[in-house]
């Protein structure tokens, strides 16, 4: 039995990775690429860009904005490229291309920024200078010549324009959940919430050529298919193919919907990505608000480099593990210790990237994890026994909730087969399957639910879509387990509610450090492949009764807020 389980699970992940090929494939077949034109979905025809050079399609890729990406370059080619031979153009173009989008944080700090990223690539900076001593100079000059912006007056509410995106639900959830917060105080804070979704579906090259994708939408199947970390350099490939033919001007429409609404602040939640850094053209003060426990691959050559008095990045909490894998990038992992507190830690990150500490220091804050207001542990018997008649979970039956994600990560059809080849548990068990916006997924499971599933360990089973947060915190509540993939906001869910989880899946690109934080707080048990499924969650179930849990809930909105009535202050001076 354990061998036929164990295949059964081998078949359907294999079966899986064939579909997600096949999706991809789905994807390209929407339009035509031949030569030097493309052909979208309404057989309309795009010429190929005639950039100037390779690191004008870069720059035009990164930046999202046609115009900046054309300033840049100008300026670059005008002042620079004169002055390189062919091995120090191409240490110069890099670390463009590694600092293009912190142009907005001020002259002397995008110079100081350039100067960085130059000494990292390896270009001969110093005696570069001295051959061009004005080259550089007239190149930041050129660069910043439209950038003065003045800070709107207070005279109100403190204006904060909130970016995030539906395609992910915890950069979604953690958005919601600081605006419902905010919008407690309305005569000091004034929130609007803007979805990259509502841009990327007009200004994105994959919608404009697909009719039916934005490039966040492809990761979403990605999730569903439980293919991420294989196959985003190809989804990458594939949204760099179409914007050698149509511009992407997604963060351009942003930056025009923020410069309408004028605000005081900017906070973004989209912290998987670098995209939102493009924001800092505005030179509007800005916040990465980390939903995770792990600092964005793509965010790390931003440290050191940003104006901590305008930039600034909020942490979800003051450990070490957050920057593990900063320190694996500068060759520093023998420097990484997991015990450092704040202070040595600070020093640390200022070496390792040749910061003076105070910068350092004023760039990183420890916010905490902002959770929906409706997760909130309920003590009150008859109020969870009133929710356990509501979801039909019998007296004397332990509840297992079964979610990956909001886009339903595909492992759950997995799970779900595993335990429906297995035999009937030792004692009463109910599985809730909530498949998310995975309507496929959904639609598969409860068409097997016609089937006879007396004889197995899904005796006891139901099949459930989206979940609204209310509905989820009555299940999480009222559930003894729950099996899923540590993602930034169920991480923060299930330790607010204190609730156990079997982690049985990982997106390793950015769920690394939520998964060692749950461990940490002995709130996580991990899927051992090569013993049955059945065994191990009864013996989760067994040993939970008796394992002390860490995990502290984070005071988050008590530092929010104080951390935006500093800023509000500041303003007021």
């Amino acid at each position: 039995m354990r061998f036929l389980i164990f295949l059964i699970f081998s078949l359907t992940v294999s079966h899986a990775f064939t579909q997600e090929v096949e999706i991809l494939d789905n994807v390209q077949k929407l339009y035509t690429i031949s030569d030097d034109h493309l052909i979208n979905y309404e057989g309309q025809i795009f010429t190929k860009i005639p950039f100037k050079s390779s690191l004008h399609e870069n720059l035009s890729y990164q930046l999202k904005d046609p115009k900046c990406a054309d300033d840049l370059y100008y300026a670059y080619a005008t002042h620079i490229l004169p002055t390189l031979d062919e091995t120090s153009k191409e240490a110069f173009e890099r670390a463009v291309l590694q600092v293009c989008q912190l142009v907005g944080i001020g002259k002397k700090r995008s110079a100081r920024a350039l100067f960085k990223a130059l000494n990292e690539s390896g270009f001969p900076i110093e005696k570069w200078l001295k051959t061009y001593p004005l080259a550089f100079n007239d190149f930041v000059d050129e660069l910043h010549q439209h950038r003065n912006k003045p800070c709107p007056k207070l005279d109100g509410p403190l204006k904060i324009a909130l970016t995030t995106t539906t395609s992910a639900g915890g950069n979604l959830s953690v958005a919601l959940a600081v605006k419902a917060y905010l919008d407690q105080f309305p005569e000091l804070f004034e929130a609007t919430l803007l979805d990259y979704e509502t841009f990327a579906s007009v200004h994105d090259p994959v919608k404009i050529a697909t009719g039916k994708y934005t490039v966040d939408n492809i990761f979403r199947l990605l999730q569903e298919h439980n293919r991420v970390d294989e196959l985003v350099p190809t989804k990458d490939k594939l949204c760099q193919d179409l914007a050698q033919y149509i511009p992407n001007c997604t963060a351009a429409a942003i930056k025009a919907e923020i410069s309408k609404l004028d605000p005081h602040l900017i906070i973004s939640t989209r912290s998987y990505c670098a995209d939102d850094f493009n924001l800092l053209s505005l030179n509007i003060p800005f916040r990465m608000l980390y939903c995770d426990h792990s600092i964005c691959f793509f965010q790390q050559d931003f440290v050191g480099k940003v104006d901590p008095k305008r930039v600034k990045f909020w942490l979800p909490a003051a450990s070490p593990r957050f920057f593990k894998s900063l320190f694996k990038q500068y060759n520093q992992e023998s420097f990484y210790e997991l015990t450092d507190d704040w202070q040595t830690l600070m020093k640390k990150l200022a070496q390792i990237t040749h910061s003076p500490l105070k910068e350092i220091q004023s760039t990183f804050e420890v916010i905490g994890y902002p959770v929906r207001l409706e997760f909130q542990k309920i003590k009150e018997g008859a109020v969870l026994d009133h929710f356990k008649s509501k979801w039909d979970l019998q007296t004397g039956e332990q509840g297992i909730l079964v979610e990956m994600g909001v886009n339903g990560v595909g492992i759950i059809e997995n799970i779900f087969n595993t335990l429906k080849s297995a035999a009937p548990h030792s004692f009463p068990i109910k599985y809730f399957f909530v498949c998310g916006r995975n309507e496929e997924l959904r639609r598969k499971l409860t068409q097997r639910l016609q089937e006879d599933l007396e004889c197995t360990a899904l005796r006891r089973c139901a099949i459930l879509g989206y979940m609204e947060a209310a509905e989820k915190n009555e299940l999480m509540n009222i559930c003894s387990l729950m099996i899923s993939k540590p993602g930034g906001a169920t991480q923060a869910e299930v330790t607010k509610l204190r609730l156990p989880m079997f982690l049985m899946h990982i997106q390793k690109i950015c769920e690394e450090g939520n998964k060692e934080k749950l461990l940490e707080d002995n709130l996580a048990y991990e899927y051992d492949p090569e013993r049955p499924l059945p065994l191990q969650i009864e013996e989760i179930l067994n040993k939970i009764k008796m394992t002390p849990i860490y995990a502290k809930d984070p005071k988050w909105k008590k530092r929010l807020f104080k951390k935006l009535l500093e800023f509000r202050g500041a303003l007021s001076e």
